[in-house]
């Protein structure tokens, strides 16, 4: 599907007053084109400040729901340079976290299942 197709697809859908329009694409693909279209103005709340990342962590390089590594990792267990600690799970499609340096874990904010966006931290080291 070419760029102009996209926004053929993207100007039908507002022309039309559709909030979605999905479409078969090729074999098997999907393009799904979701128009945001506030029927009042929003007020924008301000953005919460974020707590500072961890000195040492391993943060994701993609989004999708996290899932444990078998063996899961626990807090308090050694990981070594380049060991999978977990995946980061996009429909039928499976990315491994590893540890980029060995480390104690510390803390683990995320449990599996839990949907995670790009470069949040998963794991923290001591």
């Amino acid at each position: 599907m070419t760029l102009d197709e996209i926004e053929r697809a993207i100007a039908l859908a507002k022309s039309r007053g559709l909030a979605e329009l999905e479409c078969a694409i090729g074999q098997g693909g999907r393009l799904k084109v979701i128009v945001n279209r506030p029927q009042r103005p929003v007020a924008i709340a301000a953005a919460a400040p974020r707590p500072a990342k961890a000195k040492d962590a391993i943060r994701t390089r993609y989004f999708g729901v996290f899932a444990d590594a078998s063996p899961a990792i626990r807090v308090g267990d050694n990981v070594t340079e380049h060991q999978i600690v977990g995946f980061l799970e996009l429909g039928e499609i499976r990315f491994a976290i590893q540890a980029e340096k060995p480390g104690k874990v510390a803390s683990k904010p995320v449990k599996a299942g839990d949907l995670v966006g790009y470069g949040e931290t998963v794991f923290e080291f001591e």
